[in-house]
């Protein structure tokens, strides 16, 4: 039952992620529209209606006339849909040269570009379904849907009106500003749902619980896509056992390599794998997951690709260094792991985080890495990790973290520019970082570089 469970949820999340997800649903309400205006035709408010409005009458004197409204519906929707698709490959194909191949799925996920899509598929159907309805004898009033055609030239004005905010958007949707603004929001959204799970946690208590554990080694591959929090509770509990997974959302996992820890030997539990391999799904593609590190890898990718050769955008870069410096000063107010208790208020599971020493080097060491050159780039790292020291002056919880990557990127600006004038400007930072340390042992560490560029 849990694997049946399992494979439903899977389902679900690969077709509510697909681009054609509701394209299709709209498509089948347009469908079953049609069918309900074909039944509706001749019925006595049908014939009632047709009666009263001086339209009705117009369309229904010649049938030829009604074909070729239906045959100019479907085929000037089926072009506008065409376009729109063409649009929409061309946007992912310059998102993925120009920025990363990551945002993609953003793009695909975009709910009113699915909708545009799907009205434009639903009112070809709709024009299709209609066609179908014409009868070959006699030229009665019985045999034209009416009702059915003047409809059909109401979908079809919509489909324009639609085609030309779709064209709005989808412009808009590939400015990289608006992109990083969307990464940036789905990634705060992340880091406040994951903070509400341990808002009252005790780092004491949760040291004092740890005693001797016992592995269980993963019996599947992949992106570790989705935790089922509740029933990895519910698990833990039934067991009186603590569970710690070993991994963050979105990591890869290996078949027989250690994935969770337990505060007991579980091995005489029968199901035990189906019990706990129900709580997770994997993924062998790296889709949109949960979680604000997937969001982060984004922006510090759209960043090293700007700084690439072939594309050369600083500017970009830098912009994706802001939005990068707003999610790690909100992340310097969260905890290093997220805790899920039970009824009775114990701890029962620890969920991997990453520490902000292991986001700093893995989302803005490339960045620094690629823009070291960049005497732009130097001076916008420098600045990121001065407001970043600046935020946690009180709690000094990151100071040694966050002195250790200034110093990286103070070592890579000393090797990499010789240019006096720049690096009189770098010194300049690293006077004023230097300031920002509440410790004269740590203000001590932010030396300058090593050519002297005092002016004369």
């Amino acid at each position: 039952m849990k694997k049946l469970l399992k494979a439903v949820r899977q389902l679900y999340l690969a077709i509510t992620g697909s681009i054609a997800f509701w394209p299709t649903l709209i498509a089948i309400v347009f469908f079953l529209l049609a069918l309900v205006m074909v039944r509706f035709e001749g019925t006595p408010l049908s014939v009632y209606l047709e009666r009263q409005i001086p339209l009705f009458k117009n369309v229904k004197e010649d049938v030829d006339n009604a074909r070729l409204i239906i045959n100019v519906l479907a085929t000037g929707t089926i072009s506008l849909t065409v376009f729109s698709f063409s649009m929409v490959m061309i946007v992912l194909s310059q998102a993925t040269s120009n920025l990363s191949p990551r945002v993609v799925p953003g793009l695909i996920s975009d709910k009113t570009h699915q909708v545009v899509l799907g009205v434009n598929t639903g009112t070809i159907i709709y024009a299709f379904f209609l066609m179908l309805s014409f009868k070959t004898e006699g030229t009665s009033s019985a045999v034209i849907p009416v009702l059915g055609i003047l409809l059909g030239l109401f979908f079809g004005i919509l489909c324009l009106g639609l085609f030309v905010f779709f064209i709005h958007s989808i412009s808009r949707s590939i400015q990289v500003d608006n992109i990083l603004k969307r990464v940036y929001q789905k990634a705060i959204k992340d880091i406040e749902q994951q903070g509400e799970i341990n808002v009252d946690d005790n780092p004491a208590e949760v040291t004092n619980e740890r005693h001797a554990w016992s592995v269980f080694q993963s019996v599947e591959s992949g992106y570790l896509r989705r935790i089922q929090k509740e029933a990895l509770l519910e698990f833990a509990t039934q067991q009186d056992v603590i569970v710690e997974v070993l991994i963050p959302i979105g990591g890869f996992m290996v078949a027989g390599y250690p994935f969770l820890k337990f505060s007991r030997d579980l091995s005489q539990i029968e199901d035990l794998e189906e019990s706990i391999i129900a709580c997770f799904i994997f993924s062998m593609e790296e889709m949109i997951m949960e979680d604000y590190e997937y969001n982060m890898n984004q922006i510090s990718e759209i960043a090293t690709k700007a700084l690439s050769p072939g594309i050369n955008d600083p500017g970009t870069a830098a912009n994706a260094l802001d939005f990068m410096t707003l999610l790690l000063a909100r992340r310097l107010k969260a905890k290093e792991s997220s805790y899920l208790r039970d009824k009775n208020k114990n701890i029962r599971v620890y969920l991997k985080r990453s520490s902000l020493d292991t986001l700093l080097f893995r989302y803005l060491a490339p960045i620094r890495t690629y823009g070291k050159e960049d005497v732009k780039i130097i001076l916008k790292l420098l600045e990121s990790l001065k407001i970043l020291i600046y935020l946690d002056r009180y709690g000094e919880k990151y100071l040694p973290d966050l002195l250790n990557h200034v110093m990286a990127v103070r070592d890579d600006a000393d090797n990499a520019i010789k240019n006096l004038e720049d690096r009189h400007s770098i010194n300049l930072m690293l006077e004023e970082l230097a300031a920002c340390f509440p410790v004269e042992s740590l203000k001590d560490k932010v030396k300058m570089l090593s050519a002297d560029t005092k002016k004369n």
